[in-house]
């Protein structure tokens, strides 16, 4: 199976390029917005980063993978030859650099290995070239990066946390690599993955859905993480309850004027709703509510009374009231 480069670097003169230094030429816009969002976030803190990072972004149609290094830890982890003057820029900068390859996700799709070897090589091919050139520019190119082909590895058996929609498991050199031969060839669509998350902040904001982070902050997770839960859910609950309000006030505004627009709770407003026989429009239309659009709701009503009734005599909240179109002949 072939891949196209996708490469994410500072050269001798030159400083990171927005749209890749290298990137496949079927790369569509959204393509390359959602890849360097989530690269530059790979290749956040590196000075915290004592070894390198693996990285697997899949979105259904293509998958990335590849590492972020420091160049001269990869040349000497894989004992290659490269000149130290790749090493660093005019202003001695260490080079570091998201190195990686994209498949496209296809019926044909099979597995395959992916090592540091290939990753030296891949920078040796397409960034060696242009390295001292004063003037660079993004290099488009095809599938021409030829993969061995691999087996399937058992997913990693580690014990997972949870923060926020990101799974957190904990990092070393030989569970990190496993990860990353799990993740190229999972059947799995719709994630995305970054190794050794060093900063704490990263972790709590991490844009990733599955990481891996040092122990230490790991402990730290699990004592934080009751404190974070609870900040969460009252965010949430106060977030719910200014929907509700605007929904209902909107409702009233467009629907019934001469109905008041305070309405305490509910109950409340499951009563108005049944003795005022308002119609309202259905679930899929509801932002046509809030931007006033809709003069027309003959054709909608509350969906299901019995529901509204159960919600006064059982003093419940129903989150938020549920609307359906209207049966022809009512």
């Amino acid at each position: 199976m072939n891949a196209a480069p996708l490469i994410h670097t500072r050269t001798y003169k030159n400083d990171f390029l927005s749209g890749f230094l290298v990137r496949p030429q079927f790369f569509s816009n959204e393509d390359i917005e959602w890849s360097r969002k989530l690269i530059r976030a790979a290749t956040a803190e590196i000075d915290l980063m004592n070894r390198k990072r693996y990285v697997v972004l899949d979105n259904g149609r293509i998958r990335i993978f590849g590492i972020v290094t420091i160049t001269e830890k990869l040349a000497e982890e894989t004992r290659s030859e490269l000149d130290k003057k790749y090493f660093c820029d005019e202003m001695n900068r260490s080079i570091y650099a998201f190195i990686g390859a994209v498949v496209k996700k296809t019926d044909s799709y099979s597995s395959f290995s992916a090592d540091d070897k290939l990753f030296m090589e891949l920078f040796e091919r397409y960034v060696v070239p242009v390295f001292e050139d004063n003037v660079i520019s993004t290099k488009l190119a095809d599938s021409e990066v030829e993969l061995n082909s691999g087996s399937s590895v058992c997913i990693p058996d580690t014990t997972e946390y949870r923060i926020n929609n990101c799974t957190v498991y904990e990092s070393n050199p030989a569970i990190d690599k496993q990860w990353f031969e799990y993740l190229i060839n999972t059947r799995n669509n719709d994630f995305t993955f970054c190794s050794n998350i060093s900063k704490y902040a990263a972790l709590k904001n991490s844009t990733f859905s599955i990481i891996t982070t040092k122990p230490n902050n790991i402990r730290r997770l699990q004592n934080d993480l009751p404190e974070m839960e609870k900040s969460k859910a009252e965010r949430e609950e106060e977030a719910y309850r200014e929907f509700k309000e605007k929904y209902k006030k909107r409702l009233c505004k467009e629907l019934r004027p001469d109905i008041e627009d305070q309405l305490l709770n509910d109950q409340e407003f499951a009563k108005k709703i049944i003795s005022q026989k308002l119609h309202v429009i259905e679930n899929s239309t509801v932002n046509r509510i809030f931007e006033g659009k809709l003069s027309e709701t003959t054709d909608y009503e509350i969906i299901h009374t019995g529901i509204l009734n159960k919600i006064i005599t059982e003093k419940r909240e129903q989150r938020p009231v549920s609307i359906i179109k209207k049966e022809k002949g009512d």
